[in-house]
């Protein structure tokens, strides 16, 4: 019967518990050999996985004598080249990419003084509108501030955490340039420096400890960094119910047209890096305006860090699946100012099946036919909706780019 197989389950259970208990270390010196041999186990496993992933990078450029004499000029000597030398990932958290988003969960945003806070916008870092100035006050050392831009397809805004590196002072002659003049020259124009403007994962921020690192590394050079949040990211509230999405290259369009806009000339290069989904995005962006011939002529070149290349979610197996659906649970919540006041009965519902459903893929399935996309053909008009996840998935990959 149920009951006494019940109970010789129980019975079995209760014996390995026993036998399990009996084999664990009964002094001091025994758990330490246990939890050392144990630690030595795994770090031998993450370093085998470590060696295993250690590779230079795949480059994919188009099949043109400038691209393919740049390429042999960067892979030039074999073992140091840019493009030819290994790349090692870090222990841990690069081998295991998607560590990185879900520590977001844990992660606050900014304040206005570079601290992390926990609530969504109403402690913000200096932005082009608030007239504040940025903690440095010397030209000799780096620029730190925010610009919130306002996106005219639907009037979302997206913060830009820029980062200017100090003014090179060739003589006592020099004239000095206060922190408001060069902050003026990146909001305002002429910027006669490169620019990098760097995209994050999913469920992180431009606050992420590898994006400040990446924009760090930019300025020791002497170009001009900026961290790009995602609509809805990095402190700044949704303004519109759409949040951001693995497709929509809308917003990066905008803000590079807008850096554009401000460069002294043509000559002057504009990169832009992409981590994971950034990493998507830019690819995408540089595809469909590459394909189209509209890719402003500043624009010089792109580095997708971790593309994913084909999206679909539903495909991704436990846990990873259910925790980075958290994360953009965690994002509908903190911006639930925006999502209560739709009218759509039909999009509230959808809005509470993605709160209620566990894994991503679910959730993408849930928001697919109210998720904001642009036409991959110039001139690029905003459209809203896809018929279902699998129709957004395969708009959203890059690999087709």
């Amino acid at each position: 019967s149920m009951r006494n197989l019940s109970r010789r389950l129980s019975r079995n259970l209760s014996r390995r518990r026993s036998s399990i208990v009996e084999s664990l270390p009964d002094s001091p010196q025994g758990w330490v050999t246990l939890v050392t041999t144990a630690a030595s186990a795994v770090l031998a496993y993450e370093l085998r996985l470590q060696k295993s992933l250690t590779s230079p990078p795949n480059v994919f450029c188009q099949d043109t004598p400038y691209n393919t004499r740049l390429r042999r000029m960067l892979s030039t000597p074999a073992d140091r080249g840019i493009l030819s030398r290994k790349i090692q990932p870090s222990l841990l958290v690069g081998t295991r990419g998607r560590l990185a988003s879900i520590a977001a969960y844990a992660v606050p945003h900014w304040n206005e003084d570079g601290l992390n806070m926990d609530d969504c916008g109403s402690r913000r870092l200096p932005n082009s509108d608030d007239g504040a100035d940025s903690t440095p006050t010397s030209s000799s050392t780096k620029l730190l501030f925010r610009e919130v831009m306002h996106m005219g397809s639907d009037g979302a805004e997206i913060a830009i955490d820029w980062e200017v590196p100090p003014e090179p002072i060739t003589s006592s002659h020099d004239p000095y340039r206060s922190p408001n003049q060069r902050r003026n020259d990146v909001l305002r124009g002429p910027i006669s420096r490169p620019v990098v403007i760097i995209l994050h994962g999913i469920n992180n921020d431009a606050s992420f400890g590898y994006i400040r690192s990446l924009m760090k590394a930019c300025t020791d050079r002497g170009w001009i960094a900026a961290g790009f949040n995602f609509r809805g990211c990095g402190g700044v509230p949704l303004k519109t119910p759409r949040g951001y999405t693995g497709s929509f290259t809308g917003d990066l369009r905008t803000v590079v047209n807008n850096v554009v806009g401000r460069m002294v000339n043509e000559h002057v290069p504009l990169f832009v890096v992409g981590n994971s989904l950034g990493a998507n995005l830019i690819t995408k962006y540089l595809g469909e305006e590459g394909r189209c011939g509209t890719l402003p002529p500043n624009v010089a070149g792109g580095i997708s860090l971790g593309n994913p290349l084909q999206i679909h979610s539903g495909n991704m197996g436990f846990p990873w699946a259910q925790i980075l659906g958290m994360g953009v649970k965690k994002m509908i919540m903190l911006n639930w100012n925006v999502f209560r006041h739709i009218t759509s009965a039909d999009h509230r519902r959808a809005i509470k099946e993605a709160l209620l459903a566990p894994t991503i893929g679910q959730i993408d399935c849930a928001l697919a036919p109210y998720m904001i996309r642009n036409n991959p053909e110039y001139p690029f008009e905003v459209r809203v909706g896809y018929e279902d996840g699998e129709a957004y998935w395969d708009d959203a990959s890059s690999y087709k780019y």
